[in-house]
């Protein structure tokens, strides 16, 4: 058994950074707690690794399992060394937003000591982009989508389309993450409405 000392202390400046995505480096924390073991681990050796919540490391775990990032022997997980590289999408607002080049130069530094593929479209200030680069994003085979813009009414659409996708990947079994996670992750307005369906 690990001594406390062992057991990865979220970082609380990373927290009070306005740029950092928690879905993205709670994955990269699992991802990278079982890149450095020696051998496979229980969700409750991740979660005690990683302090990632219980019922989130499950999900995400379940998650890396379905596209065989992980490969799962019973209770047991371990790193699938044969898998390809992860692959995450973002959705920028704009190009010509200072925030947004920041948060996008943020993200690619992130991926890329991670050793994970970054997929950005630019929805350019406008919902109908947002809503056309929402539809390329679910049909790129991504392992998580991250959205970023401003329209209110745009944000279920774009979880619909992220919705369809994950039930067509569900048909041919092979599904990604809970669209919740994609289309609200940044929408605060519409996350009541996913917490009904989703919890």
């Amino acid at each position: 058994m690990k001594n406390k000392s062992d057991v990865k202390n979220p970082d609380p400046s990373r927290q009070l950074d306005k740029y950092w995505v928690r879905i993205i480096a709670r994955t990269i924390d699992l991802l990278d707690c079982f890149a450095s073991a020696a051998k496979p681990l229980t969700l409750e050796d991740a979660v005690r690794l990683t302090n990632i919540p219980h019922t989130t490391a499950y999900r995400i775990l379940h998650t890396l399992v379905i596209p065989d990032h992980l490969n799962r022997s019973g209770r047991q997980y371990r790193l699938n060394q044969m898998r390809r590289r992860l692959r995450f999408a973002f959705a920028n607002l704009s190009k010509q937003i200072s925030l947004a080049v920041e948060i996008e130069q943020s993200l690619r530094a992130a991926t890329a000591a991670a050793g994970v593929d970054l997929l950005v479209w630019d929805n350019d200030r406008t919902a109908e982009v947002a809503i056309r680069n929402a539809r390329q994003m679910a049909t790129s085979k991504v392992d998580l989508a991250i959205e970023f813009q401003l329209f209110k009414n745009v944000a279920p659409v774009i979880f619909d389309i992220f919705l369809r996708a994950e039930e067509r990947f569900n048909h041919h079994g092979r599904t990604r993450t809970n669209p919740c996670r994609h289309a609200c992750e940044g929408n605060p307005g519409v996350r009541n409405s996913c917490k009904s369906r989703y919890g």
